[in-house]
């Protein structure tokens, strides 16, 4: 497959301190990759920086060849077209209606589009997402959950290739965090590529191609699913131990074959 992001030797300093640290890795078109790591590891500023939502302080980074901090307004356009991002915390308009949050971006990024094919397009964002009854609602009447579902599904509006997501089974119910793994699934299905911060060892285990393993602004492993989780590395066990439950995502019969002695689990330090 064809690499569609590349990042090299990106570095984001903050008070003179280095918080990411010349990382480099690149991602195929229609993969999946999850990246774990403790609290203030830097997961969120990766995905971000990949997203080209925070400028780097060193370092370049590629969407399909072309480095994105250097791109013309009109090839910047279009990038943000083609791609989509779930905030960890929904990232709403405070002050517009679930119906406004989700025409921003068809508005902004399809100009041409007629008043009733938005409206159409968000009719059916909004069946997909069970808020037919009360589409004016604006988020500080929503709860939690129902405000991350609405960022969620805000992000993939303009039918993005690339999609980043922060967190987003995080802090909701149990019933919308399977109805978006379910739409991650869908998503994979279709070949989009999704760059995922998560612990969640459902979505992990039914979703990802590739993980990240990430601490203190450094990767410690980046490679296949089941390579990583496998891996030998004793510190990269000890954070995967620290955050997910392998057991869970291996499954039974792998962990099997790996750990023959049953009274010892190599994954849980």
């Amino acid at each position: 497959m064809a690499t569609i992001l590349d990042l090299q030797e990106v570095r984001i300093v903050r008070g003179g301190v280095e918080i990411i640290k010349g990382i480099s890795a690149s991602f195929e078109e229609g993969s999946v990759t999850v990246i774990l790591g403790p609290s203030g590891s830097g997961k969120s500023t990766l995905l971000k920086i990949a997203a080209g939502i925070i400028p780097t302080d060193g370092g370049r980074v590629f969407y399909r060849g072309e480095d994105f901090f250097h791109m013309s307004e009109e090839d910047n356009r279009v990038f943000r077209r083609q791609n989509g991002f779930v905030f960890q915390d929904g990232a709403l308009w405070a002050n517009r209606s679930i119906v406004d949050n989700l025409n921003l971006p068809l508005q902004y990024h399809f100009p041409d589009l007629s008043r009733e094919e938005i409206a159409a397009r968000v009719r059916e964002s909004i069946a997909r997402i069970g808020f037919q009854d009360n589409p004016q609602l604006r988020p500080a009447q929503l709860s939690g959950g129902e405000r991350k579902m609405i960022g969620f599904i805000r992000a993939l509006m303009t039918d993005p290739e690339l999609i980043y997501m922060d967190s987003p089974t995080d802090n909701v119910d149990s019933a919308v965090a399977a109805r978006i793994r379910r739409i991650v699934t869908d998503l994979k299905s279709k070949g989009k590529t999704l760059l995922i911060c998560s612990h969640d060892r459902e979505l992990i285990s039914s979703s990802a191609d590739n993980l990240i393993v990430l601490d203190r602004g450094q990767i410690l492993a980046h490679g296949p699913f089941r390579d990583v989780l496998t891996g030998e590395d004793e510190k990269v066990k000890e954070i995967i131990g620290s955050v997910v439950d392998a057991d869970s995502i291996l499954g039974d019969d792998l962990l099997q074959l790996l750990s023959p002695d049953e009274d010892e689990n190599p994954f849980l330090l």
